[in-house]
């Protein structure tokens, strides 16, 4: 019975370790879908910051001829960092309006205060004497900042 017992307050013990270690080391997601401002809740010193650039619009058609897509859903750029201040002004980007006849616009930048910023693509072109246009380019990774790009 002794036995039984001990082996039961054992698997307690564990339990709970797993608990406390599990609770100590958990993470929190915040996702921003509009711009805004993010507030660095109290205990938290540093985090990662993902971003991807918005996407281009497609080049707009007054023709029998397609114009070309947009550029794509732009760079994504990511940082891991200590935070130095207690808020951060978000950017989300908005994907390009397409214009009849005309080049699509471009997708806009996301970022996270100036510390990591992804361009957004560029608008598709429309149809160049009969023929189809030239798509957008996506998001430059080179114009883009953060650690990885």
């Amino acid at each position: 019975m002794r036995t039984t017992t001990l082996l039961n307050m054992k698997k307690l013990i564990l339990i709970s370790f797993l608990l406390i270690v599990t609770y100590g080391y958990s993470q929190t997601t915040q996702t921003f879908n509009t711009s805004g401002t993010f507030y660095v809740p109290a205990g938290v010193t540093n985090g990662t910051v993902e971003a991807w650039g918005a996407g281009g619009a497609g080049g707009g058609n007054t023709t029998t001829k397609d114009g070309a897509g947009g550029g794509g859903g732009g760079a994504y750029s990511s940082t891991t960092g200590t935070f130095s201040s207690t808020q951060y002004t978000i950017t989300v980007g908005t994907g390009g309006l397409g214009v009849a006849g005309g080049i699509g616009e471009d997708g806009g930048d996301s970022s996270f205060s100036t510390s990591v910023i992804a361009k957004g693509g560029t608008g598709g072109n429309p149809p160049v004497s009969g023929n189809g246009g030239f798509g957008g380019n996506g998001g430059s990774a080179a114009a883009s900042t953060g650690v990885t790009k």
